[in-house]
């Protein structure tokens, strides 16, 4: 009576792990060895899970969602696995389950952290939580330019390694330059999806990716390494000397002509060029109603580099919005997610809507977060100082083994980017947010912010701007326009109409989210 039989149900969609030094078999040892230095080395974007015996160990990257729900069965305990709470829920009900299921009962794993479960029986103790990623703060230096350098160095190279994954390119011999700061070698895994694998006891995770090999880097190549951008009213497409056998799927930047949009738009654009890769395959998709300021704003930033033709509005109208709909995708209530989600929905049902096939999408979702760039007196909770003195407050929230730390949802980033996964997934997108990435976040975390602002919030706004505009001149040699800050939701609809839709009302929207499960 005393011996349970415990049973792991992992839900996890392993197409979409996108690990490029590793096989996804190799992830999953490091993951379960439990050792951080290990898991810090899986270079990608990955929700993983590793078994052995009655200990199970989880770990993600900051853009992957990772639920779990342990459930009690006479047998023994039952761990369910997956990137959405509905997930959860659908399996437990049809095993019989769901009569033990809320949404409040499932944990989200931390990004960051190996979590470690021991399945022991009843009663089960608290996870355990291993750091994994801890940048150092206010390790760089002041100069504003080498910050710009080196940060968004660090984006172009992780957009460099993702055009490389998602090309048609198979050859062995092409080389993977480095546009900011030397790159460790690599190797690409494809990952192929697994559905539903239940873990017997003892068992060890394992997959079955398919990995190609890869050359390692080869020597830093400069800055510009002769791609000599201009600005000029004319398009600068080069038309001649693209290797165009080396060429990518179509990729589509969520784009408002903000300043981490736009960054992304031009060192993607950048990248393309020096990969060989022909940037017609390029699309800035804008969100527009009509009336909103970000349509405008974007055709500014092209057109005052000659790059207007890659705008494609994405019309829509304001009926179109279904809260409800925005609410059950999200699986949260907070109404800035709820009003974000609401505007991301739209988006990709707009672009699906245009191009059946389209997979690609690349977005700027983080790059507030890097660089502290939210309305501090928005929150009662925060001061300048919370901002500046914690270590990456705004991707994670205030911390596991906090007071204000949710198990339910995590905090900061960390659960608010369910507003970009989800919507790109709901309608068959592959999304990706470089601004996430471990090795940008490092050097944002690197940054000494409160020497560089003498703790004035006015200077901490404009700092980003600084930054970024600097480093996307030293990669591109484009002089990037930067306008002030507005969220996504406010740039696409005027506040006031926005309002007429999306009320405030974060009570109302938490009880229609409950309403799915009663």
């Amino acid at each position: 009576m005393d011996h349970y039989i415990e049973r792991v149900v992992d839900l996890l969609d392993t197409s979409r792990n996108r690990i490029h030094n590793m096989t996804a078999d190799e992830a999953r040892q490091r993951v379960l060895s439990g050792k951080p230095e290990l898991v810090r080395e899986i270079d990608g974007s990955f929700a993983l899970l590793a078994r052995d015996g009655k200990t199970v160990r989880m770990a993600r990257s900051l853009d992957r969602p990772m639920r779990y729900f342990l459930a009690k069965r006479a047998e023994g305990p039952a761990l369910f696995v997956a990137d959405r709470i509905d997930a959860i829920y659908q399996q437990l009900k049809a095993e019989g389950l769901h009569g033990q299921f809320h949404p409040s009962y499932t944990r989200m794993v931390p990004a960051h952290y190996i979590v470690e479960i021991q399945l022991v029986g009843c009663p089960d103790p608290d996870p355990t939580y291993t750091r994994f990623f801890t940048p150092q703060r206010n390790a760089l230096p002041t100069d504003l330019d080498e910050l710009g350098r080196r940060y968004i160095g660090a984006l172009a190279d992780e957009i460099a390694k993702w055009l490389k994954q998602i090309s048609n390119d198979t050859s062995r011999n092409t080389p993977h330059p480095s546009f900011g700061h030397p790159l460790p070698s690599s190797d690409e895994g494809r990952g192929k999806g697994e559905g539903r694998r239940v873990l017997s006891s003892g068992a060890r995770a394992t997959g079955g990716e398919n990995v190609e090999e890869r050359p390692s880097r080869l020597p830093l190549l400069g800055e510009r390494d002769g791609v000599r951008a201009r600005q000029s009213s004319k398009s600068i497409i080069p038309t001649k000397g693209l290797h165009e056998g080396r060429s990518a799927p179509p990729v589509g930047v969520c784009f408002s002509g903000g300043i981490d949009s736009g960054s992304v738009f031009l060192i993607t654009y950048h990248v393309m060029r020096k990969l060989g890769m022909s940037p017609s395959r390029l699309k800035a998709f804008t969100l527009n109603f009509g009336d909103g300021p970000d349509f405008q704003q974007a055709r500014e930033f092209l057109d005052r580099l000659g790059l207007g033709l890659f705008l494609e509005p994405i019309e829509a109208d304001l009926a179109s919005i279904d809260v409800a709909e925005a609410i059950r995708v999200l699986e949260d209530y907070k109404s800035l997610d709820v009003e974000c989600a609401s505007m991301g929905l739209t988006l990709c049902r707009g672009i699906r809507a245009r191009y059946p096939d389209w997979k690609f999408l690349i977005d700027g979702d983080g790059g507030d977060e890097n660089l502290k760039d939210y309305p501090i007196e928005e929150n009662p909770d925060l001061t300048i100082r919370s901002v500046v003195n914690n270590l990456m407050l705004y991707q994670e929230g205030w911390g596991v083994g906090r007071i204000k730390h949710s198990l339910t949802y995590s905090g900061g980033l960390s659960r608010s980017y369910t507003r970009t996964y989800a919507p790109a997934k709901q309608f068959g997108f592959d999304g990706f947010s470089p601004y996430t990435r471990p090795s940008v976040i490092e050097v944002a975390e690197g940054i000494p912010f409160a020497t560089l602002t003498d703790m004035s919030v006015e200077k901490l706004y404009g700092l980003k701007g600084e930054i970024v505009s600097r480093g996307v001149k030293a990669i591109t040699g484009l002089d990037m326009p930067v306008f002030p800050k507005r969220r996504f939701q406010h740039g696409a609809l005027p506040q006031e109409k926005l309002r007429q839709r999306l009320p405030e009302q974060e009570s109302a929207y938490r009880k229609k989210y409950l309403s799915l499960y009663q």
